[in-house]
């Protein structure tokens, strides 16, 4: 495999671990208005992302 493809899984892989991390600490969390923070600022990342095509 290229470098290029190598980094890419890695990129992909990270960005897995963090989310699985967020998910973790959000499912600890009680508050509701924090899961609602993260929902929000996630669903606003993931359509800019979308937009600008990463």
């Amino acid at each position: 495999m290229s470098s290029e493809v190598i980094d890419a899984f890695r990129e992909i892989q990270d960005r897995v671990i963090s989310m699985v991390l967020i998910n973790e600490e959000l499912y600890k969390c009680e508050k509701p208005e924090v899961i609602d923070f993260f929902h929000n600022t996630l669903k606003s990342s993931l359509i800019f992302f979308r937009i600008i095509g990463l």
